[in-house]
């Protein structure tokens, strides 16, 4: 699990800095990931049993993320204004 916690937060990271161009280290993307587990983030939907989609604020930005509900961490970042379909 612990692998797979440190692959979250890299892949997580590397996409808020290619979709947003905002660079964030572990304590941030904590902050994000406490969003979701304090009710402080928007749910926007279900992507499968385990996946959600959130919405949370990172500065003035408001990032859609996914969560994923096993490894209690955020696994990526959606571009903005892409389009996604949930189940």
């Amino acid at each position: 699990m612990r692998r797979k916690k440190s692959n979250d937060y890299l892949h997580t990271k590397k996409r808020i800095l290619q979709s947003y161009s905002i660079a964030i280290g572990r304590n941030v993307y904590n902050q994000l990931c406490n969003q979701i587990k304090l009710g402080g983030s928007i749910y926007l939907g279900r992507q499968t049993p385990t996946r959600t989609v959130h919405q949370v604020n990172l500065a003035s930005n408001k990032l859609i993320v996914v969560y994923n509900k096993n490894s209690n961490n955020i696994c990526t970042v959606l571009y903005p204004g892409r389009s996604y379909s949930l189940k």
